[in-house]
């Protein structure tokens, strides 16, 4: 049994051709080849400088901070829980104000992120209303 040679199979030729030739940089088409180029490269960084950037929610303040931002609403209470992945999380209970509905807010406090929000009833404030008679 003969071993394969690194030729070509029987019956196919190979053609030589010249290299490609070299890419014109002072044309407009490669100046846009090398924005489009490049972008992802940006995007990757931002993405990455963004995560490294990131640190634990450690505090309630933070937390209240972070739901509200996200609903743009008053954080009425926060307490640590653990979720279901075992995991340490904050829930922020925050009121509405004007609307019938509130929100239930988890954060993850290892990646300082909403985790899930749900809609539940409105909790009362905590601004204390003077109403005059």
């Amino acid at each position: 049994m003969s071993l394969p040679s690194a030729g070509p199979p029987p019956g196919l030729e190979i053609h030589r051709t010249r290299s490609a030739p070299a890419l014109d940089l002072t044309s407009p088409w490669s100046t846009a080849l090398r924005i489009h180029a490049l972008f992802p490269l940006a995007v990757l960084t931002r993405i990455v400088s963004a995560q490294s950037a990131e640190e634990p929610c450690d505090t309630a303040e933070d937390a209240r901070a972070l739901a509200e931002s996200e609903t743009l609403g008053e954080a009425v209470t926060t307490r640590r829980i653990i979720q279901t992945d075992g995991t340490k999380g904050w829930e922020v209970l925050v009121h509405m104000p004007g609307l019938a509905k509130g929100w239930r807010v988890i954060i993850d406090r290892d990646l300082a992120k909403v985790r899930w929000k749900e809609a539940i009833w409105n909790p009362p404030s905590r601004r204390v209303v003077v109403t005059a008679r």
